[in-house]
């Protein structure tokens, strides 16, 4: 089908579909061209014209129940997930499928199952123009967020940033793409394997990172000398997030939240000024994951 486009150099292609998928300009359900050092986007407000090929319909209404990481796949356990690890194993060739049960524990660990394949859930993936080494048997990573990163990377620089604290970092996909744009961050996380992966991740990218080990919720009283926080740890309590925030009083917030789609954020966070509320996907039927940005009221 012949279709507006964008013709972008491959080096920065990924960057500008997440760009084009935040605005909503991008034409989804199309496979992208390739034209030498070049790719053809579809999009809405494209300045040429080319025909792109129709995404298949069985991987289209199964978007969004599989991640893929490197050469292994993850699926979200869900009634028709047979049906989607065979769509998988057809189209894809993947060395391994894991089963995903959900997140266990501080430590925010994935209850991961071997159901087609051979080795363990870890690889090397790319996003944002960052390389990240990932193993889920030994800390969280979800690539889905990759756009949700590249907009908080946006709204940190709209603010005061001469100090930026990543309470939850994890293997510090955030953190990294921060420090490669010049932003001074520190970064903390519960879980010292994440800690571990997450220097390698440092090394890997050629930036220095500022890492510690530590449970960053009783620190909030001593991160609240920074100028901005990010508090990417999204199925930890809302009582607890509200809690950890009475600290930063003046302060731009990142908040990764599970919320109901009925409930309102401006009840549940009063005493706040809510600067932009982001869906970033549907975890169930009647919850979100969510990303705020917003101020401490002083």
């Amino acid at each position: 089908m012949e279709l507006p486009c964008i013709k972008v150099r491959k080096e920065i292609a990924e960057s500008t579909i997440n760009k084009l998928k935040s605005d909503g300009r991008l034409i989804q359900g199309y496979q992208l061209r390739k034209e030498g050092e070049f790719v053809l986007i579809p999009c809405r407000d494209g300045n040429e014209k080319a025909d792109f090929k129709e995404v298949r319909k069985n991987y289209l209404e199964h978007k969004g129940s599989f991640e893929k990481i490197g050469d292994f796949y993850v699926i979200k356990e869900r009634n028709n997930w047979e049906e989607i690890a065979k769509m998988l194993i057809e189209r894809a060739n993947p060395r391994a499928i894991f089963l995903d049960s959900g997140v266990k524990g501080n430590s925010r660990i994935r209850d991961l199952k071997l159901i087609y394949g051979e080795g363990e859930p870890k690889a090397f993936h790319r996003e944002n123009h960052i390389k990240l080494y990932v193993d889920l048997s030994k800390a969280y990573f979800s690539p889905r967020l990759a756009t949700a990163r590249i907009r908080v990377l946006n709204n940190v620089l709209k603010f005061k940033h001469d100090v930026v604290i990543d309470m939850y970092t994890g293997i510090a996909p955030i953190s990294i793409l921060l420090k490669k744009n010049g932003i001074n961050v520190y970064s903390f996380d519960i879980n010292p394997e994440a800690v571990k992966i997450a220097k390698l991740n440092f090394q890997l990218n050629k930036v220095q990172g500022n890492l510690a080990i530590a449970n960053s919720n009783s620190l909030a009283k001593c991160l609240a000398k920074a100028d901005q926080i990010i508090m990417n740890n999204p199925t930890q309590r809302i009582e607890t997030s509200l809690e950890v925030m009475e600290h930063f009083k003046g302060k731009v917030i990142h908040l990764f939240l599970m919320l109901k789609k009925d409930q309102k954020i401006e009840e549940i966070f009063k005493g706040t000024e809510i600067l932009e509320k982001y869906e970033i996907h549907g975890y169930s039927p009647s919850v979100s994951l969510y990303y705020l940005l917003m101020t401490m009221l002083e």
